[in-house]
């Protein structure tokens, strides 16, 4: 199976949201039930010394050492397109997952039994259809792109600044979106 990647362009992002809705709905998450994408603002001054806001779209990192694999029961594992999936059949709701993500990525359902965990999983149902992951068909801005390893590289080889931390990679053409961490 071919690897798959998330580019991010964070330069176009303005805040709006849609991915999040776009998520919670294509997967019957309820309201109170955490956010599967957070779109965070990100506030600072530009070059001029004015102020300034940018939006940062967050979700699972899909990571390369991924620690919310700690689970004691092996419910957190690498699909064969690399991502990080979760299967609900394993889990104990524990939450040593939820506690181990840097990101603050993965969830519990709220008011169910056991407070069951869930991750973004790359809409693996709807790609599995032939469709884009709901998050990526439904951005107004067209921030996301599911894409193959050499599409990936294509694309963010032709971008000025590139961060990841797994499969999920943000892209941008301006240093000043995410600070000089961002390179």
């Amino acid at each position: 199976m071919e690897q798959r990647y998330f580019i991010v362009d964070i330069a176009r992002c303005w805040g709006c949201r849609a991915c999040q809705v776009a998520c919670k709905y294509e997967h019957g998450i309820p309201a109170g039930g955490g956010k599967p994408v957070e779109v965070i603002r990100v506030e600072r001054q530009d070059t001029s010394g004015q102020a300034a806001c940018d939006f940062l779209p967050v979700a699972c990192q899909h990571c390369r050492e991924p620690a919310c694999m700690a689970c004691p029961r092996g419910a957190i594992a690498r699909d064969g397109e690399g991502l990080v999936q979760l299967d609900q059949e394993k889990c104990v709701a524990c939450g040593l997952c939820v506690s181990a993500c840097p990101y603050g990525a993965l969830h519990r359902y709220p008011g169910e039994a056991g407070q069951r965990v869930w991750k973004c999983d790359l809409c693996v149902r709807r790609r599995g259809m032939g469709l884009p992951a709901s998050c990526e068909q439904h951005c107004l801005g067209g921030v996301f792109t599911s894409c193959t390893q050499a599409e990936m590289e294509r694309i963010t080889g032709e971008r000025k600044y590139r961060w990841s931390a797994g499969r999920v990679v943000y892209v941008s053409d301006f240093v000043a979106s995410l600070g000089k961490g961002l390179g």
